[in-house]
Order: C-alpha cells, then structure tokens, then sequence
C-alpha cells in the first residue's frame, strides 16, 4: 500500500508489545528500540510463535536496537546490525489428566493457643492411714542407713519401728507413736545421744518416699544432713 515501515519505541510494557507486534508483522517494521523489555508469558506470545519460529535466539542488554532483516538504512541513524530475533516462550501447562484434579494451594491453619492453664497433678502427700500399715523394706539392700520401718495402727495414731543398717543386725532405733490425719507427709521424730532426726514419709503409688533430716547436737562439729530412701 506504499505505506513506510514503522519504527517502534518501548520501554517495558510498550517494549513488550512492540516485540510482539515486530514479531507479528516483520514487514510493517523497518527498526525497534526496546528498553527494559519484561519476560513474556504465553498468552501474550502465542500470535508472534508463528513468524518466530526457526530464528536464532540473542540474549539482549537493554537499552536494545533491533534491525530487522530487509530494512532500509540511513546515514543519519547509528546503523545498528542486522539480527533476528527469537523470544523463547514456555510451553503451556498441560492440563491434568482424566480422573485427576490439580492440586490446590494449602492454607495453613492458624495456631490456637489456650490461655486455659494446664492443671498441675500435686505431688501425693495424703493417704488414708490404712495404706500406710505395713512392714517397708528398703530397695537398696546395700544401704547405709534405714534398711525398714514397721508401720501399725495404734487407736487413732500410727506405730512407727525403724532399723538402721548395723552389724551383725540391723538397729533398733525404737517405736514412736505418732498422730496421722491423712493429710500432709507422715513425720517421726527420734532423739539420739548425738543427734535429732526427723523422718517424713510420703506414700506414692506402692512406694514409700522417706527423707531423713540429721541435726547433731555433739561437739563434733559436723554439719546437718538430708537423706533419701525409698521403701517398698
């Protein structure tokens, strides 16, 4: 139609559809000047894959010239070089197959956090007096120290005999009568020549938790003492 051949500037989107235009009517465009071209997705590219098909691809540098094969030239413009140009363009995703749906984004859930505290189990400290009626033999048959303690009922009161490890038999350090209510760890006190203990016992489960407390009243000097057993 004797119409002259376009020349074509953009810059990023305006570069992008000069491309594609360029690429879709090669001979409506003497030259384009692209600057700061963005990728290209499918969509946009599929009227241009016909007419740039069997090129060479470049890669570019932007700002970029292009000269299109077939152009005319002039001494007053920079006479850039001659080169073709091939935009690679993904192919579509396909889509899944029969039977199969695509897999959809997982929204992650929000983290609930309960402000209701956590009830604490109390540490057994109370049992009915019954429970603790019974003849307790240490666990550690190589101990030191109380190797048992014979524990019955006396009217409203607890019989507490206790042994310590002795040679050739085990001490008798002697029957206490002790009130229990069933609330708060069974205490036995003795008085030795040399010192004071006090026993607590506290039942957990089928074990006997005893903690020995030594205070020495001699003149040795020596510094009280904490002690544990557990009796079974």
């Amino acid at each position: 139609m004797g119409t002259p051949r376009l020349r074509l500037i953009g810059h990023s989107w305006g570069a992008t559809l000069a491309l594609l235009y360029s690429a879709r009517y090669p001979q409506q465009v003497d030259r384009a000047v692209l600057v700061s071209l963005g990728p290209l997705s499918s969509e946009l590219a599929t009227p241009a894959q016909a007419n740039m098909a069997g090129g060479q691809q470049v890669n570019f540098k932007y700002p970029l010239t292009l000269q299109f094969a077939g152009a005319q030239t002039s001494q007053d413009d920079c006479n850039p070089p001659k080169v073709t140009v091939t935009v690679a363009v993904p192919p579509p995703t396909p889509a899944p197959p029969a039977g199969l749906t695509a897999a959809l984004p997982v929204k992650p859930l929000p983290i609930m956090i309960s402000k209701t505290p956590v009830p604490v189990k109390p540490s057994p400290t109370g049992v009915p007096a019954s429970k603790l009626v019974k003849n307790w033999m240490n666990v550690d048959p190589n101990t030191e120290g109380i190797t048992s303690m014979m524990i019955t009922p006396s009217g409203g009161s607890l019989n507490v005999e206790t042994f310590g490890k002795c040679t050739p038999k085990d001490c008798d350090w002697g029957a206490v009568q002790v009130p229990y209510a069933g609330t708060g760890p069974l205490t036995v006190p003795y008085k030795f020549s040399f010192k004071t203990t006090t026993l607590s016992a506290i039942l957990d489960a089928d074990w006997l938790n005893v903690t020995e407390d030594d205070h020495y009243t001699d003149s040795s000097g020596r510094p009280d003492r904490q002690v544990k057993y557990q009796l079974h």
